[in-house]
């Protein structure tokens, strides 16, 4: 229930109306948008597969892991159990903690992609937790490849990502036409984080930490407090995702679908709305409030259209320098300001530059730039924060110094995919 609540609030901010620009590309009446959206379905399938499947894999890597640290505690002269031929099982040491974090890395990106980032963490890093716990490793290096995995994710589509919604809302881009821009690159970076991701991790996953729970003693089920109300979410989210694929047939905003959802399941769940009410992080929405209001503020004294002409002067006016610009600078002021008060700020100089060249280009630009900016530190974005602070009620705090570590160069090999990305499609 949270998590579609928490969806409708990230929404709430693309209700408005905002200026209308050129989204020729893909619309969704032409044949090449219909495919888009068959595979977008394909896609969400796919995802409900790999839900299905993940349980069991992981129980598999956490039942190897846990016999191979028996077996190297096993007494000395005894006969060690064998598997693969010749090979004792003691090789799940190495092996198993990689192949967790490897699908954990992908179930986060993926869902990061149909939900917002934020509520995806939410979700998984309570089961990361527990799952260290009963490996007995530290959840450091999990829960650090899940911030990395959820902004790459979230990048793909319209509500992946806060900057996103606030993005489509300005430039009035549709959920398809943003996913067929954004979904590509957002796959090839994550196949290269994949691969990344085993050197970045390697050593940290072979460190030992204390000792590890009885496996046979760990029972996922006591998880699931209310089974009834998670079919109910499953079934109101799958409804959710499909009108967000759909919106722009069905003539609905982003957050109509959102909030239609969590009435719908607050309403079959049975839930007391004293009790959802006060779950929205009402601060939150004040805090943007008053932060679009200072915005539009500095728009209408003339800073805004002076930071434009300043672009353009150091840029040439040249659209691909604007953009590579645009690109890099977004990356790296979102490393050191949470993204998405930097893009409620830069959108109006987006429109302003898009009135001397082709504004597109500028809007994904900015897009990525805010998106994979995030994951360069710890505060980059909300879900590197969220993230911090569920680590550190657990008591297994994300040190800064350690995140900077592994988001710098996470980011600067998604900005080289990136700006070649730009470049060969746009410029």
């Amino acid at each position: 229930m949270s998590g579609v609540i928490g969806l409708g609030r990230l929404l709430l901010l693309a209700a408005g109306d905002g200026p209308v620009h050129d989204v020729s590309i893909f619309q969704p009446a032409s044949p090449a948008a219909e495919s888009i959206v068959s595979l977008s379905i394909l896609v969400f399938a796919v995802c409900g597969l790999i839900f299905v499947v993940v349980e069991g894999v992981l129980l598999y890597c956490m039942v190897r892991f846990r016999r191979g640290r028996v077996e190297k505690d096993a007494e000395p002269g005894t006969e060690p159990p064998q598997v693969y031929g010749s090979h004792p099982i003691e090789i799940a040491w190495t092996v198993a903690p990689s192949v967790i974090v490897f699908f954990l890395v992908l179930v986060t990106a993926v869902t990061s992609a149909f939900l917002d980032n934020v509520t995806i963490v939410i979700l998984v890093v309570p089961v990361t937790l527990v799952l260290a716990a009963s490996l007995g490793v530290s959840p450091l290096p999990f829960l650090i490849a899940e911030i990395l995995a959820s902004n790459i994710g979230g990048a793909a589509t319209l509500v992946g990502d806060p900057p996103n919604i606030l993005i489509g809302s300005a430039a009035n881009i549709d959920f398809v036409t943003f996913a067929a821009n954004m979904a590509p690159i957002s796959v090839i970076i994550l196949t290269a984080f994949v691969g990344l991701s085993w050197f970045l991790f390697k050593k940290d996953l072979q460190e030992k930490k204390g000792d590890n729970l009885d496996i046979e003693a760990f029972d996922a089920s006591v998880l699931i407090t209310d089974a009834p109300l998670l079919r109910k979410s499953l079934i109101v989210m799958t409804g959710v995702v499909l009108g967000f694929l759909f919106h722009g047939a069905l003539h609905l905003e982003l957050a109509t679908i959102a909030l239609a959802g969590a009435t719908i399941l607050m309403l079959w769940g049975r839930t007391d709305p004293h009790h959802v009410l006060r779950e929205v992080e009402w601060t939150t929405l004040f805090f943007f409030i008053g932060l679009f209001i200072a915005v539009e503020a500095v728009v209408q004294v003339g800073i805004i259209e002076n930071m434009a002409q300043a672009a353009l002067r150091l840029t040439g006016g040249s659209l691909p320098m604007t953009s590579m610009m645009l690109l890099w600078f977004s990356a790296f002021a979102s490393g050191i300001v949470d993204n998405i008060p930097y893009t409620a700020t830069m959108i109006p100089v987006v429109e302003s530059l898009g009135q001397a060249m082709p504004v597109m280009p500028l809007w994904w630009s900015l897009a990525l730039g805010a998106d994979l900016g995030g994951n360069a530190t710890l505060v980059g974005a909300a879900a590197g924060v969220v993230v911090a602070s569920l680590a550190e009620k657990s008591g297994n705090p994300i040190g800064f110094g350690r995140f900077l570590r592994y988001g710098v160069i996470t980011t600067f090999m998604s900005l080289v995919l990136a700006s070649v990305y730009v470049w060969l499609r746009y410029l």
